[in-house]
């Protein structure tokens, strides 16, 4: 928690605990956070994968490609207590609820890596990779109501951003597998024409939910308080759509 949200400390308090700058904060919590996980201080798989999540921010230009090996690590981890099979699970205990809410907030980064590193994603369409429940405000409740920052008002706001942003990743799905496809990939030249039509067809199928979603999306964000912490998210979630 430290690592993620170092960049977000002004800098004259990060000089007041002995750190340069934002990058010499967030470099030197990202080895600490790393060094907990590695000598496995923490036993729980559930918070595990958590933090696993969290390390997923951290890049830098001589490791560009950390937050997707963190990724895969929070994902085989939330994986490993069946956080991808939250939906048959019919009771709403706090355990379930922290499944399902790992799970999701794993496809998003998911997506948010596939389109930033322009590669295909990891989380497919294969056991439970895409649940149809989707995190609402029953399952917020407390953290709506008990919030330190938001008031409940604007923390139900940021639930259907959320909700909204889950839209997009499930849109977008098939359309940044087909973009960002591996270039090893061959076709027959027999095949190729047949094969080239499907993808057209699919792409143009994409591009109605695309515009379908960006419909929802302009009712949704209207309507939504002008405060700088719920325009942040607004303006995030177009730049994903764009």
């Amino acid at each position: 928690m430290l690592f993620a949200s170092s960049v977000f400390v002004p800098g004259h308090i990060l000089n007041a605990v002995g750190f340069y700058d934002i990058r010499a904060a967030r470099t030197a919590f990202y080895q600490r956070a790393k060094l907990l996980f590695d000598f496995d201080t923490e036993i729980d798989v559930l918070p595990r994968a958590q933090g696993a999540l969290l390390l997923t921010f951290q890049t830098t230009a001589l490791d560009f490609f950390s937050g997707t090996r963190w990724l895969s690590v929070a994902m085989q981890l939330a994986r490993s207590i069946e956080a991808d099979l939250f939906s048959h699970d019919l009771r709403r205990s706090p355990d379930t609820v922290s499944k399902k809410r790992l799970w999701w907030c794993i496809i998003l980064r998911d997506r948010i890596h596939s389109l930033a590193l322009r590669r295909p994603t990891q989380v497919g369409l294969e056991r439970g990779g895409i649940p149809t429940k989707y995190l609402d405000e029953e399952d917020l409740a407390d953290e709506i109501q008990n919030s330190r920052v938001y008031d409940p008002k604007e923390k139900t706001q940021l639930v259907a951003i959320f909700r909204l942003q889950c839209d997009l990743a499930i849109v977008i799905t098939e359309l940044v597998n087909i973009t960002y496809a591996p270039l090893w990939g061959t076709v027959r030249k027999s095949d190729s024409q047949e094969t080239f039509y499907t993808i057209q067809n699919e792409v143009d199928r994409m591009k109605v939910g695309l515009q379908r979603w960006r419909d929802t999306a302009d009712k949704l964000l209207e309507t939504q308080s002008t405060s700088l912490g719920i325009a942040v998210f607004n303006k995030l979630t177009r730049i994903y759509y764009e």
